[in-house]
């Protein structure tokens, strides 16, 4: 979302109703992760007035079933998520490989709308296989 809506999003109103749903700290780490992956340092400057200071326990994000999972929480946590005071399971590559995925299904969805508007079926075609693949494989 960030990715491709920075630049349209009511950040006044995300960051309000984070506020009032008690979600600072989750909205604020992921908008800090998906800047730091997708090198955009603007993002992180919109998030810092969503850390709370306050707060100095760790928590789990999200609330492991296991031990395993606790371990692997400890683990794999990426820096930024650990900043903002939470662990949660999921690497920063796993996190990189994951945003890939849905910048590379943006640009299918715009070429879709270009060869739809020309009416070139073999580059509909085409390239709706690519997303398949691009899904199946990814």
């Amino acid at each position: 979302m960030f990715a491709r809506n920075g630049q349209t999003l009511d950040w006044a109103a995300l960051k309000e109703r984070a506020r009032r749903e008690k979600l600072k700290g989750d909205l604020g780490v992921a908008v800090e992760l998906a800047g730091h992956l997708l090198g955009r340092p603007s993002l992180p400057r919109r998030a810092a007035d969503l850390k709370d200071r306050r707060c100095k326990r760790m928590r789990y994000f999200p609330e492991p079933r296991s031990s395993f999972e606790k371990v692997l929480a400890e683990e794999r946590t990426p820096p930024v998520a650990r900043a903002w005071g939470f662990l949660m399971k999921v690497s920063e590559d796993s996190f990189r490989s994951t945003l890939s995925k849905h910048i590379a299904l943006a640009r299918y969805e715009k070429a879709l709308v270009l060869w739809r508007e020309v009416w070139d079926h073999r580059g509909e075609a085409e390239t709706l296989n690519d997303t398949g693949n691009r899904l199946l494989l990814a």
